[in-house]
């Protein structure tokens, strides 16, 4: 049987994965992987996604997405791999993703995730490729298997398992979402399909950042998750900017710890005694004369909404960034139809 059977069987219903009728037509199609955004300039400039060994051996690692313990856990030969999902929505998405208050990270933290979109039957195809039906992160000898015969044998019910559990099932039922596809030391992004997002302005944020790393060649390839079908979205991020001569619009996707309950119905809200349990919300300028601004401080309440007024700025062209607790949260530039861009 091949690959390409077997996914196809998955796609249709042949075979059981319990997913939702949306899930089932797109998830068996790819393998994931994910970093956060403060990494995704160095994997896209080396034409190569890198295992973690050679990340580190090159300084190239930026923003850590993966949790001390479990690294440490990690069989070393693992390590020099590169790592993919056969799903998104992973637990340890679930307990990275997003911007949140420090507190409220499991050690590890992806604020701004990006997923890489890779064809499953190419990649599993590659010569040295191997894959699990379990993480490769458990403290044991990894069980690596290969070969069309074996995928198909996998078991997909827990893989892609997407519902509620009892605590009889919970370790068994994690493990197996967390089963890996392993590539010896890089693969290369000839094979990369997608770069997947959560939001329209976090595409914006993206696309900018290409352009300004003069890595445009990938801008055809960035996505929205319009449909929800590869992040969690339980944490605050931007949700979408609209950017004018007059009035930049901001609308935001709040996470249950953005801001204190008590403040919602304060005009005026004071800086919580424990600051470290709530995100700083701040608005950066520039405009076209290279002036900068700061409309909003530590201490105010991430919005929901927000308009700001642009009549002090040179706003012919400008540039603006929004930064939640220090980390890009979106990039934006706006210029009038009669100027250049940045």
């Amino acid at each position: 049987m091949s690959y390409t059977k077997t996914i196809n069987d998955l796609l249709h219903g042949n075979i059981a994965t319990g997913l939702s009728p949306a899930k089932q037509k797109v998830w068996p199609r790819y393998c994931y992987h994910f970093t956060d955004e403060q990494n995704l300039a160095t994997i896209l400039r080396t034409g190569h996604l890198i295992s973690r060994w050679d990340a580190q051996q090159t300084n190239s690692m930026v923003n850590e997405n993966a949790n001390p313990e479990v690294i440490a856990g990690t069989n070393e030969a693992i390590k020099q791999a590169v790592r993919l999902y056969f799903r998104p929505q992973t637990p340890t998405l679930n307990n990275n993703e997003g911007f949140r208050a420090e507190s409220k990270y499991k050690q590890a933290k992806c604020p701004f995730p990006v997923y890489l979109l890779f064809p499953l039957a190419q990649i599993l195809a590659l010569p040295d490729t191997k894959f699990s039906a379990t993480s490769f992160a458990l403290h044991q000898e990894p069980h690596l298997l290969s070969g069309s015969q074996a995928f198909s044998e996998l078991p997909f019910d827990l893989i892609y398992h997407d519902s509620a559990f009892g605590p009889d099932e919970r370790n068994n039922i994690i493990h197996h979402r967390h089963a890996e596809i392993i590539v010896p030391h890089e693969l290369p992004l000839t094979h990369l399909l997608y770069i997947m997002v959560r939001s329209v302005a976090e595409k914006e944020t993206i696309i900018n950042l290409l352009k300004f790393r003069h890595l445009e060649q990938y801008i055809s390839k960035v996505r929205v998750d319009e449909d929800n079908l590869y992040f969690f979205k339980n944490w605050t991020y931007v949700d979408n900017v609209l950017m004018d001569d007059d009035h930049v619009n901001i609308q935001m996707h709040l996470g249950d710890d953005a801001y204190p309950v008590e403040w919602a119905d304060s005009d005026d809200p004071l800086v919580p005694e424990n600051r470290k349990a709530y995100l700083d919300f701040n608005v950066r300028f520039q405009d076209a004369t290279k002036k900068k601004f700061l409309v909003t401080g530590g201490g105010h309440l991430v919005p929901e909404r927000q308009l700001i007024n642009l009549k002090s700025m040179d706003t012919s062209a400008y540039r603006m960034m929004i930064e939640l607790d220090g980390h890009l949260a979106y990039y934006g530039t706006y210029y009038a139809s009669n100027n250049l861009p940045y």
